[in-house]
């Protein structure tokens, strides 16, 4: 019998301090943290794993807030992009423009693009010993111009706005294949596959618009046809890597 009483205690307990606990009210930390969520509706998790922005719309002329926007309706995208060297000092060093076409599906988007850029030697490969009649410097300071075509998936989060107040904004993280054609003031045509990695942050400044920055990782070996039998593989070939910096406006539909 004491035996029992005893549980029974401990059990009661138990129970009062459970209940203590769940109607301590939240710390100031952790309203300030809810807070930050309260104007989309949306709660900490659902910010982390939910691409879904709700662009809120106003009569100018009246001053009411009009219907919501929801980005879940989006289903496709056409983006036109400018690429520059990520390297401020010498930003023109590498240059180009970029074409998108995305399609939605369930949680990503499928992209195909083509893009075409100009980079000097020097910035994007290292002599291999591919032009044995120049200079170092000619060889360094030609220029390189290089038509892509890839294709690759992408997917759309609102995690930033975990750091920054704006239920518009929002960031990208895509992955692509592509196909390299590369002439050269110097020599032949190379031409081989290689990949492309990019992050962005955008602003969705309407229903159907958005802008933003992207950085752009490249890396691409390509090669041109033997001149001799005896050459080797990588006597003729070039290893292109490369990065950039964006300036990307889009269009939704």
């Amino acid at each position: 019998m004491k035996k029992i009483s005893v549980l029974v205690l401990l059990s009661l307990l138990t129970v009062n301090t459970t209940f203590a606990q769940s109607s301590l009210p939240p710390t100031d930390d952790e309203l300030e943290g809810n807070l930050k969520y309260l104007r989309s509706g949306k709660s900490k998790d659902e910010k982390s794993i939910d691409e879904e922005l709700k662009i809120k719309n106003y009569d100018l002329e009246s001053g009411l807030s009009l219907d919501s926007y929801s980005t879940s309706k989006d289903s496709s995208r056409v983006s036109l992009l400018y690429n520059l060297n990520s390297n401020p000092m010498k930003a023109m060093d590498i240059s180009g423009i970029e074409f998108q076409y995305a399609k939605r599906l369930d949680y990503a988007w499928w992209e195909f693009y083509g893009a075409q850029s100009s980079a000097i030697f020097s910035q994007v490969a290292d002599d291999n010993s591919q032009f044995p009649t120049s200079t170092a410097d000619d060889i360094a300071n030609q220029t390189l111009t290089t038509t892509t075509v890839g294709t690759g998936l992408s997917y759309r989060t609102s995690l930033i706005q975990t750091l920054f107040e704006s239920d518009n904004l929002f960031e990208t993280m895509g992955a692509f294949v592509n196909y390299n054609n590369t002439s050269t003031e110097l020599g032949e045509s190379y031409s081989g596959f290689g990949m492309k990695a990019d992050l962005g942050i955008h602003f969705r400044s309407s229903n159907t618009v958005h802008w933003g920055v992207r950085f752009n990782y490249n890396i691409a070996h390509v090669k041109r046809s033997a001149t001799t039998s005896t050459e080797t593989s990588s006597q003729g070939s070039l290893l292109l890597n490369w990065t950039s910096l964006a300036g990307d406006i889009s269009f939704y539909f």
